[in-house]
């Protein structure tokens, strides 16, 4: 997950699976409410196979992607700088 902008309560995420079952979904339109993170428009780019939530945890800036399907894991994305001359 790669947030491209955010303004507080929605923004714009790049998103990725890779593995066995890969998707990848550039421009996905996101909201936050109360750290629950619902991904808008992500049904168009692959990922309609993957039953997901995202949650965000603010006192370690990470985000915690809980995946039950095709496969049932939760994995915690922590958050890192973006390399020089990207935003």
């Amino acid at each position: 997950i790669e947030v491209v902008s955010y303004d507080g309560k929605v923004g714009t995420v790049n998103l990725k699976a890779e593995g066995s079952q890969s998707a990848q979904c550039d421009g996905a339109q996101f909201e936050n409410q109360e750290n629950a993170i619902t991904i808008e428009n992500d049904q168009g780019c692959g990922l309609s196979k993957y039953d997901y939530t995202v949650r965000y945890c603010p006192d370690q800036d990470s985000l915690i992607v809980n995946l039950m399907k095709p496969f049932n894991v939760r994995v915690v994305l922590n958050s890192k700088l973006c390399p020089a001359g990207e935003v």
